[in-house]
């Protein structure tokens, strides 16, 4: 979760600029005030959902893509994609 979202979850009000959040902000925050969720920062670098959602170096890309599949797999995806361009 970003640090931002993180701030205004810890806020007791909210500014005009805000409003946009409406609803499931205050969802989210009372599920935060009875202990149903926790809400956590995430580093990108252990973000898994980063892989779908934003383009990545390919150092973090290679890191993140390991964890989502077990090596077998990965090893036969790195096997077919060296076949495929003659390596």
């Amino acid at each position: 979760m970003a640090e931002d979202a993180v701030q205004i979850k810890r806020m007791k009000h909210i500014d005009a600029f805000q409003k946009h959040i409406g609803v499931k902000y205050h969802y989210i925050r009372e599920l935060v005030k009875y202990g149903i969720i926790k809400l956590v920062h995430i580093k990108s670098s252990d973000n898994l959902a980063d892989l779908m959602t934003k383009p990545l170096g390919g150092n973090i890309h290679a890191t993140l893509t390991k964890r989502c599949m077990n090596m077998k797999e990965w090893n036969e995806v790195m096997t077919a994609i060296q076949v495929e361009i003659g390596l």
